[in-house]
């Protein structure tokens, strides 16, 4: 009798113990941070708190939390168009920005599963070809009708410079640096030879 009673005893332990085994939890699936962006830095053009002018095939780099390691997992859009993600990790996205239909001024936003980051400046988009020339001097030479070239601030023209017919030139409204305005200066040594169209 007693060696049933061990016996039935056994069997009740051992059908405990592989019971507490398959009650245990698995292992959660690992998950994302929750998507935050701390920083971005662009390849080309300017930037301040409010305002990005960049061009187009130009990179953007975002610096936060949340990412996804996958690129195609990453969605970045500027306006309604996707930009391509070429470099991904957890905290780091790199973007090129993509062909538009029109230029001018985009918000941009970066989803990632059911999380959307919407950038609180506005990106406003110049071609490929543009040329960005911030607060500095200018040597001379020749400005091509091939490029656009985007001033910034005071710039002064200190030698002979050439700008071709169909050249496009602009300036911004208010400076990104700390200049009153955008001003394209020539100083007494400095010539401009410009035919316009």
């Amino acid at each position: 009798m007693k060696k049933i009673n061990l016996l039935a005893m056994l069997f009740l332990a051992l059908a405990f113990g592989f019971t507490a085994c398959d009650d245990e939890p698995e292992d959660d699936e690992p998950t994302l941070a929750d998507l935050s962006v701390s920083s971005f830095e662009v390849s080309e053009g300017f930037r301040d708190d409010n305002r990005v002018y960049t061009s187009i095939g130009a990179t953007i780099t975002f610096t936060g939390e949340g990412f996804s390691s996958e690129a195609a997992d990453n969605t970045v859009t500027i306006g309604d168009a996707a930009a391509t993600v070429t470099s991904a990790t957890a905290t780091e996205l790199v973007v090129e920005v993509p062909e538009l239909a029109l230029l001018g001024l985009y918000d941009v936003s970066v989803t990632v599963g059911d999380n959307t980051f919407s950038a609180a400046e506005t990106f406003k988009i110049f071609p490929s070809n543009a040329v960005y020339i911030q607060d500095g001097d200018v040597e001379g030479g020749t400005w091509s009708s091939d490029n656009v070239y985007v001033i910034d601030g005071f710039v002064f023209v200190e030698s002979d410079l050439e700008v071709e017919p169909g050249t496009v030139v602009m300036g911004t409204t208010i400076p990104f640096t700390n200049d009153n305005s955008t001003s394209f200066i020539v100083t007494t040594s400095g010539t401009i030879d410009a035919e316009g169209t």
